[in-house]
């Protein structure tokens, strides 16, 4: 199973992207496949691990570097399906072990069940 992108807050990888390509979109972390130029320096910079460099492809053929006669590769990361409906490793999931939350969701779960856990100590 690949590696998936967390979407960090302080998202290294964006921070260390010379030609801006990566952003932050309602939350994503992004790659503008555009502005790519498969330098790998968030690839190193990622603590995860979760960003690969992948062949290039408009109208389903691989783009040409011309000066090196090469296949463009650029930056790939979990974009979280941003031009779908729904996330499609959530929904393929046969036992419902991946969800997407924000991280205030998944703060107030923590909170809950450390009160939970609290209330329970001491009885």
């Amino acid at each position: 199973m690949p590696i998936q992108c967390r979407h960090c807050e302080d998202a290294p990888c964006l921070n260390t992207c010379a030609v801006k390509a990566i952003s932050r979109i309602d939350g994503m972390v992004i790659v503008d496949d555009d502005k790519c130029i498969g330098c790998k320096t968030c690839l190193l910079a990622c603590p995860f691990g979760a960003i690969d460099l992948l062949t290039q492809f408009k109208d389903k053929k691989p783009v040409e570097q011309i000066a090196i006669n090469e296949s463009k590769k650029i930056a790939y990361k979990c974009d979280l399906c941003k031009d779908k409906d729904k996330i499609s490793c959530v929904n393929a999931c046969p036992n419902d072990a991946l969800r997407l939350v924000t991280p205030l969701e998944d703060k107030k779960e923590k909170n809950i069940k450390a009160a939970l856990n609290l209330l329970s100590a001491t009885k």
